[in-house]
């Protein structure tokens, strides 16, 4: 939980502090599965280029990538639904990734505007995060631009 606290100053040296209201913070534990090869999805913006995702999966599946993380913003339905299907079967995992709400009280602070294109660095270190522990080589792919690959020694 993140708590949210104010200070108010009664006297020149009295301070008394306030617990105005908290947020509780999504948990989730590391991965304890072993896996050699992970592949980590930047997050999929309204992704519609099913004859590119499908054929990665398949590629990788067939090269000995173990573990396939893919990240989702927005997709297409039938091409969610096929993904569903891949995940039933252990080879990949969908991440469900949003932005940040924006709160109506302050017109001015958009948190997104803070981050870079569309979160792809918080969702890469959350991918390598979870499965560090548990991997030998770790591939991570941003579908648009490049892709990056590192060894992890366990």
């Amino acid at each position: 939980m993140i708590f949210e606290f104010k200070n108010i100053k009664l006297y020149s040296n009295t301070i008394i502090i306030l617990c105005v209201s908290f947020y509780e913070l999504p948990f989730m534990y590391a991965i304890t599965t072993k896996f050699d090869v992970v592949s980590c999805i930047s997050p999929l913006f309204f992704f519609e280029r099913w004859q590119m995702l499908f054929t990665f999966i398949e590629v990788y599946r067939h090269f000995g990538v173990t573990r396939q993380s893919i990240y989702i913003s927005s997709i297409l339905t039938n091409i969610m639904q096929i993904l569903q299907k891949y995940e039933k079967y252990g080879y990949i995992e969908l991440v469900p990734w949003t932005m940040l709400i924006k709160e109506d009280r302050d017109n001015e602070i958009d948190p997104n505007s803070e981050m870079s294109w569309r979160n792809q660095e918080t969702a890469m270190n959350e991918c390598l995060f979870k499965y560090k522990v548990k991997i030998s080589f770790m591939h991570r792919i941003n579908l648009l631009f490049y892709s990056f690959s590192f060894l992890i020694f366990n």
